[in-house]
């Protein structure tokens, strides 16, 4: 009998009694379960060295890469520091340079595809974050750069630059003899992943302006009030170019199928296409964060504009400075710096507030009675044309640097900046000397007084200096005669309610109030501590030298920007 026959003999014994062979039984089934836990854990122990070295290989490979990665990195390419503290990466094409925001989604998938093309090697997500994390170390002592999102001068002899954001590293460059084609060898502009390419300029076939041609498809009004009109729209487009320029608000208003819309959109392309076209406003931050994107920014079908927002847009228009709080974060803050071209468009005018009427251009835009056209036709229309209209205002531009030295203006307006420009650039169009300036300050003052026989407020107060020459009282005589003219019930709704709510509306439209004719001051009379207010109309002789005296910067009224 085998040995193996031996030790499984007893099994087969059925003298022996059964609680016996069942003992046998369950020992043999322990030695059977404590050999094979055995062989398990010398397998796992073999497995789990054999892990440990593998990762630990896999890690030391992983810090080669990343090292050599960041050498071979630095070697070619340029780290950048911008004034916002933020970090860029500019990597040499065939053409030129393309850069890329640290620790963006474009930047690491170069990292990884030098890595490949490189090393061959797939880098593991930890070798790219302390090639990353290294790179934004060595940067901290670099000194900070201008960077500028599409346009910008040229530091060294004060050409405008156009990054035409076509992936190829392609620039317009403009001075004051002419524009030609560039090729940017140097970190200048940051990576906008919302902009869209502007066309490469081709040389007009005709000698009639396409801007005119393109803005004759809307009814702005009478043949003069349109000449008028377009002149500021070519102005206004001309001057999107011109690098960190304070530029009006145009507001666009109109009914339902006066293309103002379409008109806002057609300039907004011209100037700095982008994914989104037009912007709905629904919270604050939204603005924020549309206009650190955009050079132009369209809000499109507002219903009104309230003090706190118009305040905002006036500060965006003239530039600012905006802090918030870095998300998961307690300490760390986001800066954005804003100055920004604004169009907007509603339905009634929502332009009312005195400083942002200052800063503002008004277009009325009348419905288009059977001169609708499909949209795929004037998109067709307008890709047609748009080389051809980039070629005219890059001429335009071109001579509009050789003009503005030249420039005196014989009217100041409170945009004085855009006023000096807004003259070169008309000038260079081909309209008379001071045809620009006096046409914006005339719009700008109808504004103004037209704003005022709208507000309700103002046109009451208009009616009751009519048969009066001044009138002295104090805010609380002056509320109640305002409450006795309102013609009914809605209208006394809507007028100041209380003497301090009142004083802080008089002082809102004062400005606008002297446009009219009417001068609000206090006066030196006091009664048993009472303060009283004067109302005066102004005559011709005196309206004319303040309005002259205004015209020319003077006064706290009109104060500069």
């Amino acid at each position: 009998m085998s040995e193996k026959e031996e030790d499984f003999a007893w099994a087969f014994n059925m003298d022996k009694p059964l609680n016996e062979l069942s003992e046998k039984i369950e020992d043999k089934k322990e030695n059977l379960k404590e050999i094979k836990e055995k062989n398990e854990n010398e397998c796992d122990e073999s497995k789990t060295k054999e892990e440990i070295n593998k990762n630990e290989k896999n890690e030391s490979e992983n810090i080669d890469v990343g090292t050599r990665l960041a050498e071979y990195i630095l070697k070619y390419c340029a780290l950048v520091r911008d004034y916002d503290k933020l970090t860029y990466l500019g990597v040499p094409t065939e053409r030129g340079v393309a850069v890329h925001l640290l620790d963006s989604n474009e930047c690491r998938a170069f990292l990884i595809n030098a890595a490949v093309k490189v090393f061959k090697r797939i880098p593991s997500k930890s070798a790219i974050d302390s090639v990353i994390s290294y790179f934004y170390a060595l940067a901290i002592d670099y000194p900070e750069t201008n960077l500028k999102e599409r346009i910008r001068f040229d530091d060294r002899n004060g050409d405008i630059l156009i990054d035409l954001k076509d992936g190829e590293s392609s620039c317009v460059r403009i001075s004051d003899k002419g524009y030609s084609m560039d090729v940017i060898n140097t970190v200048l502009f940051k990576p906008n992943p919302e902009a869209l390419a502007l066309p490469y300029p081709h040389p007009k076939k005709t000698d009639n302006s396409l801007i005119k041609e393109l803005l004759g498809k809307f009814d702005f009004g009478n043949e003069d009030t349109t000449k008028k009109t377009q002149m500021l729209l070519e102005v206004w487009m001309h001057a999107g170019f011109v690098p960190d320029l304070a530029m009006p608000l145009l507001s666009f208003f109109g009914t339902e199928g006066s293309g103002k819309t379409m008109c806002a959109i057609w300039m907004h392309e011209i100037v700095d296409p982008n994914e989104g076209k037009t912007f709905s406003l629904h919270r604050a931050d939204d603005l924020l964060y549309t206009c650190n994107h955009s050079r132009i920014v369209v809000l499109d079908n507002l219903r009104e504009i309230k003090k706190s927002l118009s305040d905002e847009l006036c500060r965006i228009i003239l530039g600012d400075t905006k802090f918030k709080r870095q998300l998961y974060s307690n300490n760390s803050i986001c800066k954005f710096k804003l100055k920004n071209a604004l169009m907007t468009t509603s339905i009634n005018n929502i332009v009312v507030t005195p400083d942002l009427l200052d800063r503002s251009i008004l277009i009325k835009c009348n419905r288009l009675e059977n001169k609708f056209i499909s949209e795929e036709e004037l998109d067709e229309y307008f890709n047609d044309i748009h080389p051809y209209l980039f070629d005219e205002i890059l001429t335009n531009l071109s001579k509009a640097l050789e003009i503005k030295p030249k420039i005196e203006l014989v009217k100041s307006p409170r945009m004085k900046s855009f006023g000096i420009w807004g003259e070169a650039i008309a000038q260079a169009i081909g309209y008379p000397e001071n045809y620009f300036i006096e046409t914006y300050m005339e719009k700008v003052e109808n504004q103004k007084r037209e704003s005022v026989e709208e507000n309700l407020l103002g046109s009451i107060l208009i009616e009751f200096m009519e048969n009066k020459e001044d009138w002295i009282g104090t805010i609380s005589d002056l509320l109640d005669c305002i409450q006795s003219i309102a013609k009914n019930e809605d209208e006394r709704k809507q007028l100041p309610k209380t003497a301090g709510h009142l004083s802080s509306s008089m002082d809102e439209i004062k400005v606008v109030l002297k446009c009219a004719g009417i001068n609000y001051s206090p006066d030196e009379k006091k009664t048993n501590n009472r303060k009283y207010i004067k109302l005066s109309k102004l005559n011709e002789d005196l309206l004319s030298a303040e309005k002259c005296f205004l015209d020319n910067g003077g006064g706290v009224l009109f104060d500069s920007i």
